[in-house]
């Protein structure tokens, strides 16, 4: 029996595979420990947003840097390298389009930002937070859909990185974390118009101040970066009319995080200040005359 085992172990020491496959294995776990050197020297960062795409982007270069190695132990000939990567390359590129379009969407991710990790996004029809991304797939957590708000509804969207080239991404919170929002009430034409904008604007200032200042820095930066002429950010409001009332938009700033909860403590404080001030509010109506047809 240990005869047979040392002819076995003589086998493989013999073997001219032996050697490459040895240090290949060596390769592997020296790159494996660089990152978790590495990784385990940037745990003292507090900014989150750094360190996991310092991560992402390490994984990917030591990846790299260990499969080319391997490539070399095991072919001699830089020559015939260089021929096999050329023809695998072009056979590659023809039989995986969508795939490498995916990785170069990733590495477009990782270098150009169009989004990151925690933006708002909507690709398409798929809307929500962005929790992940690998070099092939983007990983969304949806919002809206039957919840009719901006609210999760927990599934995870995943979506090929190759449609950042096919189609627009809309991002709720690239350069600035604030965008505008609108809410309509309806009155009749005899109340006092003046009144009830000022009591919507008041309700609007009074909901949104906490968060007023932040957003006017973050809108002066974003005028400095991008040539736009982007209006007041203070709460304003727009009447138009109809057949039945008088229509009053109010429009305000709000976070994008907060959307549907800010719109709804805008809404309740509009209708108790309504209240209190005897403004009523209009609805659709239709007038109906009955005729008496007897003789």
């Amino acid at each position: 029996m240990l005869n047979y085992i040392n002819n076995i172990f003589s086998i493989i020491l013999s073997s001219p595979y032996f050697a490459p496959a040895y240090k290949s294995i060596i390769a592997i776990i020296i790159g494996l420990i660089i990152n978790y050197i590495i990784s385990k020297s940037i745990s003292r960062i507090k900014t989150q947003e750094f360190k996991y795409t310092f991560k992402k982007i390490l994984r990917a270069v030591i990846g790299f840097i260990v499969f080319i190695v391997i490539i070399t132990i095991w072919v001699k000939d830089l020559s015939i390298l260089i021929v096999a990567i050329g023809l695998f390359s072009a056979g590659l590129a023809f039989s995986l389009r969508d795939p490498i379009t995916s990785i170069v969407g990733w590495f477009s991710i990782i270098v150009l930002r169009p989004f990151k990790t925690g933006d708002r996004i909507k690709v398409n029809e798929n809307e929500g937070d962005v929790i992940d991304f690998d070099i092939f797939y983007t990983y969304i957590m949806e919002i809206g859909a039957w919840t009719k708000a901006n609210l999760y509804t927990g599934r995870v969207i995943v979506v090929p990185n190759s449609i950042l080239f096919t189609s627009g991404i809309i991002n709720y919170s690239k350069d600035l974390n604030y965008l505008w929002d609108n809410i309509t009430i309806t009155v009749n034409y005899s109340e006092d118009l003046e009144k009830a904008q000022n009591l919507m604007i008041e309700s609007a200032n009074e909901i949104t101040n906490d968060f007023m200042e932040k957003a006017k820095l973050e809108y002066n930066k974003f005028k400095s970066k991008y040539y736009i002429k982007l209006g007041t950010i203070a709460a304003r409001t727009f009447i138009s009319i109809t057949d039945n009332f008088v229509k009053i938009d109010l429009r305000y700033i709000t976070d994008y995080r907060v959307r549907k909860d800010t719109n709804s403590k805008i809404y309740l404080l509009i209708l108790k200040k309504f209240n209190e001030n005897n403004i009523k509010i209009a609805s659709s109506s239709m007038n109906i005359t009955l005729k008496d047809n007897k003789k």
